[in-house]
Parts: C-alpha cells; sequence; structure tokens
C-alpha cells in the first residue's frame, strides 16, 4: 500500500512540476532574454568593439559582404530569391554597391529556437564571416531577434530585420539596429481600424501565448477600447501548435449565442489559425476573422485552400499590394528570373527592399562603415524601388517612419488551368458586409488567373 501511495505523491509532484513549466514558460523566457541583454549589453563601451567588417570596410577594395538567413524552410526559398534578385541588380549596375565595389550576400545557417547560448554562438560565427550587415528572419517571437541584435551590437554590425514586430526589439537603445517592417502597435491599429469603419460593438480575441502573440492582443484590445461603444467580450489565449480547439469554440459560441460578435481578431501563426478557423465555420459561424501579417503567407493558402475552405473571407494584414504597378513590375521580373510563380511574394519583396536599403546607406557616404551607415539610415534614409511603393524612412530609434500596412482579403477563383485557388486580393468597401452578414456575403470572381 506504501508503494502505490508513494508512486501517486510522486506522479502528483511530475504533474505540478509540468504545468508549473507550461503555465510560466513564456515569462521565464522573457527573464531568460532580459538576462542575457543585460549580460551581453553590460559595461558595454560605444563603438569599442569592432567587426572585421567594420574594420576593413573602408580598406578593402573587395567585394561588401552581408549575411541573409531564414531560420525555417517554408518561406526561406522566396526570401533567398529576394536577396539574390537585390544583390544581382545592384552588380549589374555601373558603379555596383559604391565605387565599383561588388555586393557579396553570404547565407548563414540560423538556431532555431531563442536559445541565449545558440544565438551566442551564432554571433559569433557572424563577426568572424567580415560582414558588414545582416538581413535575418530568426522567428522565436522576436526574443532571438532580441538577443541577436544585443550581441551583434558589441561587433558593430548592422541587423536589419524584415519580419520581426514585436515593439520590444527597438526599446534596447540599440545603436545598429532596425526593422524594415511597421510594429505591432502599428499592425494592431489598421486591425482595430477595420472593425472601427463599421461600428463594431462586440469582438474577441484569441491569441497565442507567446511574447509576439500576447504583444499583439494586448494592443487590439487597448485599440478596440478606444472604438466608441466597442467591448472586448471575448480574450482567450492557446497555447502554441495546439491542436483541440472545440473548448474554446463552444466557450465563443455560447458567448455569441447570448451577445452577437462583429469579429474575432487572431493572433498567432498558420498552424494554429486554419484549425481555429476550420472548427468555427464548421460550427457555421460566419464571423468575420482579422489576422496578422503573420498570416499573409503563402501556407496559409496552401494549408487552408485544402477541400472547400474554410478561409476565404478571411482579412489579413498586408504589405505588399499585387495590384500596384511598381509591384506587380518586380512580381514579373521574379517570375521570369525563377520560372515560378508565387501564391504570395511578401517575402521577396521584403528581402529584396533589405538589401537594397542597406546599399542606399552604402552609396549615400560612399563607405561601408557601419557608423556611416547608421547615420544615413536614422536620419536620413529614403526607400523607393520595385519592392514597395512607398518610401521608407526609419526614426532615430530603428522603427519605420509611417504605417505601411493595409487589409487583404482570402479570394477564390480559377486559375489559367481551370483550378480553384486561394489568393490575397485588396479589401474593398463592399467586402464590409461581412461584418454585418456574414463571410458569405463576399463576392467571389468568376475567372481569371491568380497569381
Amino acid at each position: 500500500m506504501k508503494k502505490i501511495y508513494y508512486f501517486l505523491l510522486f506522479c502528483l509532484i511530475l504533474v505540478i512540476i509540468a504545468v508549473q513549466i507550461h503555465w510560466f514558460a513564456p515569462e521565464t523566457s522573457r527573464a531568460m532574454v532580459q538576462s542575457w541583454i543585460d549580460q551581453v549589453m553590460g559595461g558595454k563601451e560605444s563603438g569599442s568593439s569592432k567587426s572585421a567588417a567594420a574594420n576593413k570596410a573602408n580598406d578593402d577594395t573587395g567585394p561588401v559582404r552581408i549575411g541573409y538567413g531564414y531560420y525555417t524552410s517554408g518561406k526561406r526559398e522566396a526570401f533567398n530569391n529576394g536577396i539574390q534578385m537585390a544583390v544581382d541588380e545592384i552588380n549589374q549596375s555601373p558603379n555596383a554597391a559604391f565605387n565599383g565595389r561588388k555586393l557579396e550576400a553570404v547565407e548563414v545557417d540560423l538556431p532555431s529556437t531563442p536559445n541565449p547560448n545558440a544565438m551566442w554562438h551564432f554571433a559569433q560565427k557572424i563577426s568572424e564571416q567580415n560582414l558588414v550587415a545582416t538581413v535575418l528572419s530568426a522567428g522565436g517571437g522576436g526574443e532571438n531577434a532580441i538577443i541577436g541584435s544585443a550581441v551583434f551590437e558589441k561587433f558593430r554590425i548592422i541587423n536589419l530585420w524584415p519580419y520581426t514586430t514585436t515593439t520590444k526589439l527597438t526599446q534596447h537603445n540599440f545603436k545598429y539596429v532596425f526593422r524594415n517592417i511597421p510594429n505591432n502597435s502599428a499592425q494592431a491599429e489598421i486591425m482595430a481600424k477595420a472593425c472601427a469603419d463599421v461600428g463594431c460593438k462586440n469582438v474577441g480575441i484569441v491569441y497565442v501565448r507567446s511574447s509576439s502573440g500576447e504583444e499583439l492582443a494586448g494592443l487590439l484590445d487597448k485599440h478596440v477600447n478606444h472604438i466608441d461603444q466597442a467591448n472586448v467580450a471575448f480574450y482567450q489565449s492557446i497555447y502554441p501548435e495546439q491542436k483541440d480547439f472545440f473548448p474554446i469554440v463552444t466557450r465563443f459560441l455560447v458567448k455569441h449565442k447570448a451577445k452577437p460578435m462583429d469579429a474575432i481578431f487572431f493572433s498567432g501563426s498558420t498552424r494554429e489559425a486554419i484549425p481555429f478557423i476550420t472548427l468555427l465555420r464548421e460550427f457555421k459561424i460566419e464571423v468575420p476573422i482579422i489576422l496578422g501579417v503573420s498570416q499573409n503567407d503563402p501556407k496559409f493558402l496552401e494549408i487552408g485552400g485544402r477541400g472547400p475552405s474554410p478561409v476565404i473571407g478571411s482579412v489579413v494584414v498586408g504589405l505588399f499590394q499585387e495590384e500596384d504597378p511598381e509591384n506587380a513590375l518586380f512580381i514579373k521580373e521574379y517570375n521570369a528570373i525563377f520560372k515560378k510563380k508565387l501564391p504570395s511574394y511578401t517575402t521577396a519583396a521584403q528581402a529584396f527592399d533589405s538589401v537594397m536599403l542597406l546599399v542606399e546607406a552604402m552609396r549615400y557616404g560612399r563607405s561601408a562603415d557601419p557608423d556611416s551607415m547608421v547615420s544615413y539610415l536614422r536620419y536620413g534614409g529614403v526607400l523607393a524601388n520595385k519592392g514597395k511603393k512607398n518610401p521608407r524612412r526609419h526614426f532615430p530609434n530603428g522603427e519605420i517612419l509611417g504605417h505601411d500596412y493595409f487589409l487583404q482579403i482570402v479570394r477564390e477563383k480559377k486559375n489559367k488551368d481551370g483550378k480553384m485557388v486561394l489568393y490575397f486580393d485588396t479589401y474593398r468597401q463592399e467586402d464590409q458586409c461581412i461584418f454585418k452578414k456574414g463571410v458569405s456575403c463576399m463576392s467571389q470572381p468568376e475567372s481569371g488567373a491568380a497569381h
């Protein structure tokens, strides 16, 4: 009997430990990140640590080297192709990057988890490769980018993050860190505006328990509360990679029947968004779903397009309008070079623009010295090219000046082969009917080729 008692007690202790880890992992992760930043940045003298690239930037007549890398395989091909397009265009121009020096892009292997030691070793490798700057997608809900930035700062390597949206990235007073995407605050503002424009009163927020997911959800809550008479009536967290959404959807259904919801905001990744939306539609809940920029992804269309698609009518934050003439030219060139069409060109365009922005900073000062480039990026940097419609400026703290987001909606139509495909299209005024009549009211084009 005693053996059974001790065995049950041991099992109970294991369960308690597991629950503690599961509940408090996000907080532990954030504490770990801040501790690591404090260690790396502690005692730093501005400009005292120089990378090999910074030392050689003005002494070398050879290629200027930048590093690039994408942490997952899903978007890596489009990202790498966007980088290569920019490098080829720059090197084919009369003066190359500047003073006749060619640009060389070096692919680096990123760690897949926000582990301080892994990021430290990665940054050490970067510092030894004679790189002036990096364009990286590190994943990890922003923690990887923050840890990496802290380490790169000591080596005076410019970091341009094209996909990291957490506001915390630029709150550490980094000198050499920039983002080439509006942050979560700007994203929450345009998502909430979609509801404000149609007079939403009751909304739900569902978010993944990660630093970025939680931050965007909190900002959405704040913006919704600024809408006249609006109320967040359903606020629900989910676990990363959660698969069973039945309890959440049934709870939402009870709330929805008691007081109908006008919209649901979703803050998370595609792997959680698709099953959540699918179950909602199976319950005949046609409330519009408004998702963040992380869903502006070919994977969202690919997974959501299997069978009768539940994601048709989903409203997604976008960065790249294919209808714009300059962007259409980018698509045409991409398709001609790589002989492959993409469901979404956002990833390739972000990579392309990031390289062009770095080179523009070099050309301005005719130098690859990081301090010269930073001066231009912070106080004079303007980017206008085929990748994006609008010029870009950076605030002194490394943020993009202005809001570059807009809304897109998922539609379905026939491609040239006669198959029905999903695609991101511009969200129009007539699409506002989804807030009053449900997503089935949305008009569907009958024919035409999707990108």
